[in-house]
């Protein structure tokens, strides 16, 4: 078959969902529940996270992505214990990272006047030491091999397993 360069290519077709719904039926069991829930009820109908499956969130500039991301970090921290890697290339520097992370697990802004420096001390110590852990973003960005190595150097150094890898912004890996 030719394409419309001329070149030869294959056939592609795409298959039926009948034709594999035997197999789909005798797997039932095995595929189980949807995934790991977001933490919020109304967006727990129609998104979940997988374990071992990669998520995007896409958007213009400025649209909230890092925050939703953040928040779904937290929210599955809270409810499955997972530990989260972040590498995050725009986000600032790793103070402003825990403290964006604490204010968004607090539920609270930092310029709440009524937030104490021992309540921010505690959500940092209890939680967000507990469950996230900040890859450095320096000036020369990570290729995807180097930010695996990083992930499998973490998971060695402190004896755990990172199960949520956050990359923001994907577009900054080094490409080389």
């Amino acid at each position: 078959m030719q394409g419309n360069s001329g070149k030869e290519r294959n056939k592609i077709v795409a298959i039926r969902p009948s034709s594999v719904k035997e197999g789909a039926m005798l797997r039932r069991k095995e595929v189980g529940e949807k995934g790991w829930k977001t933490g919020h009820k109304n967006l727990d109908e129609i998104i979940s996270y997988k374990k071992g499956y990669s998520t995007t969130i896409y958007s213009y500039a400025h649209q909230g992505k890092t925050q939703f991301t953040l928040e779904q970090c937290v929210n599955l921290a809270i409810m499955y214990k997972t530990k989260v890697a972040v590498y995050l290339t725009e986000a600032g520097d790793y103070e402003e990272i825990v403290l964006e992370i604490a204010q968004t697990y607090m539920r609270r802004s930092l310029a709440d006047m009524t937030l104490t420096d021992l309540e921010l001390e505690f959500a940092i110590d209890t939680f967000v030491n507990e469950y996230f852990y900040i890859i450095p973003a320096s000036s020369k960005f990570f290729s995807i091999e180097e930010l695996a190595y990083a992930i499998q150097d973490t998971n060695k150094e402190y004896g755990i397993q990172l199960e949520v890898v956050v990359i923001d912004h994907f577009g900054n890996l080094d490409k080389s």
